[in-house]
């Protein structure tokens, strides 16, 4: 492993070190529910999100608001930031989790967003045929399109240099991609000690963070599985004091979706061998 890597990994270990990160992933997108809508798509291999799926990522706010308040079993300190993916479809539903954030009584602090390349789609070639373009990923033009990310990059310093991480992707770096970027986060987001940070990404990535932290740092000795990871599901990884492992008190958890939990249409499902991944969100190796 990068000894840069593991210095995060044994730092976010410590002892005395607390923390909770929820990984949340996207909601329901448009390209799953009007196959139709990629003819005319002027980016279609960044889709946007449906109706549904912005008031199912509302949903998570209010749901992670519930976890942070003092009467629930985390009681922990606000959230000090919440990194997503920098495809739209994660924007978008940050914004939506914001808003969420807001909506509960009482109201949790919204925390700053930022972009987090680290936390992008598995860019195999299964998925895409040709390399992404950068452009529509910078910083620059994502915060022209969310005003939600300050008109700087701010404190947060991402993982990951280029905007989106290089094309194609074989499964296993796509996998320690996303420890390195989850290890980066907390170190960088959770100190001090005892804070929040979310983190959105997509239905692989959202898998991997789980698996690899549960398995690298939570003991899991490598047997630690996610079965799925639905649409806006949440899991919360959290870190207590005067111990050394991470415990995973929520896993692809969608309890918090109620009526929005029904799939309308096509939902790539991470492990399924037979489904054609037609642009993410799908593993057709069977990992």
């Amino acid at each position: 492993m990068d000894p840069a890597v593991q210095a995060n990994l044994d730092a976010i270990c410590a002892e005395d070190f607390e923390a909770t990160v929820w990984v949340v992933r996207h909601g329901e997108r448009i390209d799953q529910i009007d196959p139709s809508w990629i003819k005319t798509a002027s980016q279609p291999f960044d889709p946007p999100l449906t109706s549904t799926g912005l008031s199912q990522a509302f949903r998570c706010g209010e749901s992670i608001s519930l976890d942070l308040h003092p009467s629930t079993k985390s009681g922990i300190t606000p959230l000090t930031r919440i990194l997503t993916s920098p495809f739209y479809r994660c924007l978008q539903t940050s914004a939506s989790i914001m808003e969420g954030l807001a909506n509960t009584t009482p109201p949790t602090a919204v925390p700053p967003l930022s972009l987090e390349p680290g936390l992008s789609e598995w860019l195999a070639q299964d998925y895409f045929d040709t390399p992404l373009p950068y452009d529509p990923f910078t910083y620059s033009n994502r915060q022209l399109e969310f005003p939600q990310l300050p008109a700087n990059a701010g404190s947060y310093t991402p993982s990951f240099p280029n905007p989106i991480p290089s094309w194609p992707e074989a499964y296993e770096t796509m996998r320690t991609r996303l420890l390195t970027t989850f290890a980066h986060a907390v170190q960088q987001c959770c100190q001090p000690s005892q804070t929040g940070l979310v983190l959105v990404s997509h239905g692989a990535g959202c898998m991997a963070i789980v698996e690899e932290v549960m398995n690298a740092i939570g003991g899991g000795g490598g047997t630690f599985k996610v079965e799925s990871t639905p649409y806006c599901c949440i899991s919360m990884l959290v870190k207590k004091k005067g111990t050394k492992e991470w415990k995973a008190e929520r896993v692809a958890d969608v309890s918090h979706l109620g009526d929005l939990l029904k799939v309308k249409g096509l939902e790539f499902v991470v492990r399924d061998a037979h489904t054609d991944p037609a642009g993410g969100g799908a593993d057709p190796t069977g990992h």
